[in-house]
Formats: C-alpha cells, sequence, structure tokens
C-alpha cells in the first residue's frame, strides 16, 4: 500500500509504522519497489 501512496494514488490511511523511514530510506524502498516491478 505504501508503494501506491508513494506513486501519488489515494488509497485510504496505512497502517502506521513502527518507525519513520527516513528520506534516503524511503528512496532505498522506492528503487527495490520498482525494481521488482511493484511500482512504475
Amino acid at each position: 500500500k505504501e508503494g501506491l501512496v508513494q506513486q501519488g494514488f489515494s488509497v485510504g490511511k496505512c497502517l502506521d509504522p513502527i518507525v519513520q523511514l527516513s528520506e534516503e530510506q524511503k528512496q532505498k524502498l522506492n528503487a527495490i519497489l520498482k525494481s521488482m516491478k511493484l511500482i512504475i
């Protein structure tokens, strides 16, 4: 669901994270999701 949010889709509230991701961590997650072809 977070991947959809990162692409700009309104999918409702995601579960609250245990800890907030830093901008660097968000970029790494985005790259992983793209490499898995889960997001564009």
